[in-house]
Parts: structure tokens; sequence; C-alpha cells
């Protein structure tokens, strides 16, 4: 009997379906966010969704493996199917238009759907294969593979183009494991280096051991080939990576063994309990949260190991009750950047300031979280700092087509967004107006815009221009204070009456771009500041033709209007 997909990962896939968007299209989704760790903007814009995409449903460039990942993605209701072979043979030879550049150069002159060429530019892939990224495939189903498939996929291993495949199977043992965090419950005991390790009590309950551990001993822990060592390490993405490769090309030189501290960052072992017991360390129920491609490499060429090769090691004691400081660590071990520079920036003047500034201005109602497992007031509006980064550089800053690169927020851009005239009141401003742009944006008529996270940035860019042509508004961006905190109700109700014009104005410009082109290219328009000023412009202006005829719709007037208070009271 064929193995159904976990019931509750068909309830997950609900936020990923969109009108507009295939099943397929929503699984794939779903898949780069849980399984590759994928941020839910990017996996959105790493989709192809459309007629004649020459069977390439999404693309992912990975800079640290130096990998062009190319995805394909069956959902069906299983009713006792199977997934066969002829889908995974079709995205095999689909692979041959990503072999060189020149062939990309074809494949953009064909027929090919424009979302896919817009996916292909978006990503620079005839760059990166000349630079030698290496190409690798994905397959995912939602049914379980027959013995034609896994036939198939077994001829693959080891070919230049190596094949991922996922079926229902594969992906239920993955859900359950980051779904459900486990351990192995047992015990191992490793050796104590000569040269000798570091001890930090972190708490009552916390501890940490960093060492040097032999390789041969960490390959023989349990739970390496079927993967249940690592069950709460939740980025899947694993495969003939580019650390894989560097990894067994020095275990395959003994000479090199020496250095592998040198050229390694090392393992992350969670465990309920550790103790030094004469020349050993003895672990007790453990499991491993960074480290899982290095591990692998260990355990496939285990005889290959000489006592010579040791890899760095954190052992953390967590005990054995699930706690947050476990799910942070792993977190954080997971991400690319275990310390991002958002985290170094939680502790600097200028955020604590801001936070300051919230509790002085709005007590308990509204809290300015600056650092992950902050304790905040129950009842109060929560506003991330992460997000008001973004929310500034699109409002203050109009510079909505980067509020996507979210790497840069509290780096390169850092001091453009916070720099020394922004306060509390400038970010609970903008994030109101987020909040009004958010549900008013049901009124969106295209689902895949209404469900895309820049396009609200691009409409709030757009209700900045209109508020700055406006008497009152522009007063208001200048000194939000005394407005926001003791109008804020008025104000809001102007902005939404405000927010639904320009809606109907966004519309319209994105059918007519489809009627001129037949394909309207939101993914890249949104990210150009040339594309972003252009329908700024086109949408300020159709809002301004239309003042020509109804004053009444101002900004100024319908805020007067509607709360009968005049204008200047608003700065009292």
């Amino acid at each position: 009997m064929s193995k159904s997909l976990n019931p509750d990962i068909a309830q997950e896939l609900l936020e990923y379906k969109v009108q507009g968007r295939n099943e397929s299209a929503a699984f794939l989704a779903w898949f780069l966010v849980n399984f590759f760790r994928v941020d839910p903007d990017q996996a959105r814009d790493s989709v192809c969704d459309s007629i004649n995409d020459k069977g390439i449903d999404g693309i992912l460039v990975d800079d640290q493996t130096a990998e062009i990942i190319l995805f394909q993605s069956k959902y069906k209701a299983n009713n006792g199917k199977t997934q066969g072979d002829n889908d995974l043979r079709n995205f095999v030879g689909a692979s041959n238009w990503f072999r060189t550049p020149e062939t990309i150069c074809s494949l953009i002159a064909s027929t090919a759907s424009e979302e896919l060429k817009s996916l292909i530019t978006r990503w620079e892939v005839q760059k990166r294969l000349s630079e030698g990224y290496m190409v690798r495939l994905v397959f995912l189903s939602s049914l379980p593979f027959d013995n034609n498939a896994r036939e198939y996929i077994n001829i693959q291993t080891g070919l230049e183009v190596p094949l991922s495949a996922w079926d229902s199977e594969t992906i239920n043992a993955g859900f359950a494991r980051f779904s459900k965090p486990e351990k192995i419950v047992g015990t191992y005991d490793f050796n104590l280096p000569l040269g000798g390790y570091f001890v930090q009590e972190i708490s009552d309950t916390i501890e940490i051991i960093v060492l040097p551990l032999k390789a041969i001993e960490v390959a023989s822990l349990q739970g390496i080939e079927d993967k249940s060592l690592f069950a709460r390490n939740v980025r899947f993405g694993l495969g003939s990576t580019r650390v894989n490769r560097d990894i067994k090309a020095t275990i395959l030189q003994p000479e090199d063994h020496r250095n592998f501290l040198l050229y390694h960052n090392g393992i992350t072992v969670l465990c309920d309990d550790f103790k030094l017991l004469n020349k050993a360390l003895h672990i007790e129920n453990y499991s491993v949260v960074n480290g899982c491609q290095s591990i692998i490499s260990f355990y496939d060429m285990r005889t290959k190991l000489s006592e010579e090769l040791l890899v760095l090691a954190k052992v953390v004691k967590v005990g054995p009750k699930r706690s947050r400081i476990a799910e942070d660590i792993t977190y954080y071990n997971n991400n690319q950047n275990s310390i991002s520079m958002k985290d170094l920036r939680s502790n600097d003047r200028i955020q604590t300031g801001l936070q300051s500034q919230f509790k002085q201005y709005f007590g308990d109602k509204v809290f300015y979280i600056i650092k992950r497992g902050e304790d905040v007031p129950r009842s109060a509006k929560l506003i991330d700092n992460g997000l008001a980064a973004q929310l500034l550089l699109s409002f203050f800053c109009t510079e909505p087509e980067n509020a996507h690169q979210k790497y840069k927020l509290f780096d390169q851009n850092y001091s453009q967004i916070f720099h020394r005239e922004i306060s509390a009141e400038h970010i609970y401003l903008a994030f109101r107006i987020f909040e009004v742009v958010s549900d008013a944006f049901k009124n969106m008529d295209d689902p895949l815009i209404r469900d895309y996270t820049l396009s609200k940035f691009f409409l709030i860019y757009v209700i900045r221009l209109v508020l700055n042509e406006d008497r009152v508004g522009k007063r208001i961006l200048e000194n939000p204070r005394v407005p926001i905190l003791i109008h804020e109700k008025q104000i809001m109700q102007a902005i939404r009456k405000l927010t639904d014009m320009l809606i109907v104005e966004f519309n319209y410009l994105v059918s007519s771009r489809k009627e001129e082109s037949g394909y309207f290219d939101y993914k890249s328009d949104l990210k150009s500041r040339e594309e972003v000023r252009k329908m700024g412009l086109e949408l300020t202006k159709a809002y301004k033709k239309g003042l020509v005829r109804h004053p009444e719709e101002s900004f100024t007037a319908i805020l007067t209007e509607d709360s009968k208070i005049p204008s200047d009271t608003f700065f009292k």
C-alpha cells in the first residue's frame, strides 16, 4: 500500500496556496522554506509557475556550495498511486538547457515562458555557469516512488549532474525530524585530547565544553546512516556540495589530516548531560545541530580516517527537557550566518535607545523587539526591528526595491536606515501604515502580487510620495510625534481611505502592463530602482489627476473632514 504525504504537511501547504499558483508550486515553496531554510519571500521568488517552463519549477543559487539547484515539483492526490520514472527522466533531460553558458543563451532565445527567463536572469545563471558553478537537480513528489523510479534514481548516482529525489516517504521522515525534534537515546564516550579542553558553565542548567575530537570516534556515533542523529538539524539541502567535496578531498590526503582543524569550522552537539570521567568525555542522549555534512562525509569515508584527523566540537549540555535555549542553538547553528549583523546590533545604543523610547511613549501596549527570546508584555503589539528596518528603508528612505536584502539592513544600510533623526514615532507610523496596507491588500486583483511582500513595501513607498505632496501629510512626515501619539486613530482612518484609492490605481497599472507585454514581471520590476520610480510616478500622477475633479479626496481633506478637527490641531 502506497504511503500518503503526512496530513499535517497538507495543512501547512494551505499557507502557500493562493489563487493563480498551482498546488505543485505551493508544495515547492513549502519545501524550500522548511527543508532548505530559504526565506519565505526568497522561496516565492525562486518558484517558476507558468506554462512552457521547460520542466523547471524552481531555481535556487547557493553561493556557499557554488551550485545552481534546479527543482521540479509534483503534487498529486495519492489515491493509491505511485510516482513513476517518466517525470524524473524528463526532468533530467530538461537540465541539458543548463549545461553551459551557450545553452542558457539558447534557452533565453527559445519559446520558454517569460517567468522562467526572468528567473534565470535574476539568478545570473549564465554568469555563474561561466564561473564554474555546478548544477544539481532536486525532484520532489507527494507520491511514493515505484520500483521504476527507484531504479532510475539509483543509476543517476555518481553522474555529472547529481539528482536528489524526495518522495512522500522521505519528505514525511524529514518533516517528522524537524517538526518533532528527537535525539539519540543512549551514551557515548569520547577520548579526551592530550592538549586539553575548555569548559564553561553558562547557567545552572547549561554548560559547554569545547575540544578537538577524533573524526574516527565521531563517525561511530549512532544515527548517522538513518540521519536520526541530525533530528534537530533542519537544513536538509545535502548533496554533492562543495563543502562535501572539499572534506572528502582532505580525507583522501593523509598528509593533510593534521591540518583539518585549520580548515573546518567544527560541529555542535547537544546532549542531556555530559561528564568528565578520567580520560573520557561521557555524553548522554545526544543530537548534532551543526556539522551534518562533515559527519556524513566522515561516515562515508570511515575506512580512510586516521588518528590525526581531528574536528573542533562544541558539546552543550541543555538538559533532558525541551528548552528555548536548545531551540535557539539549533536555529542559529542552522543559519548560514549563525551570528548576523542584526544580532550584533541588538545591544548598540541606537537599538536600546529606540526600545526605551517605545517604552516611554507606549508603555506595555507596544514592544520593540531587538533580540530573540526577549520577555514581552503579554498583550503588547510587537514590532520586530528587522521589519522596522525594512519599513524605514521603504517609507522614509524611499528604497522599497532594496527591502528584501535583509543581510544589508543592519550592515551596509544601517546608518542610512537608523540615522539620528529616526525615533520610535517614525517606526510606529511606518508600522501602522504597513498594517493598514496589509489589510487593504485583500483588494488587490492579482493573487500573486497580493501574496508578495515586496509589493506592500512598494505601496507604502507610494503612500509616502503622496503624503509628501500633501499639506498636512508633509508635516506629519517631518514630525510625526504629536500626530501619531495623540491622533493615531484619525490619521490611520485617513490613511486607509488613501490606501484604498491607490490600490485601485495599482490594480489598473498591473492590468495595463499585462495588456502591453503579455507578462508583468513583478518579481524583477519591484526590485528595480528604475521601474519602482517609474511605477511610483505613474500611481501618484493618476492620484493627483483624480484630485483635479475630486479635491475632497486629498489626504488633508479626508483627515479634517472625517475627524472634524482643524488641520493645525494635529500638531499641538
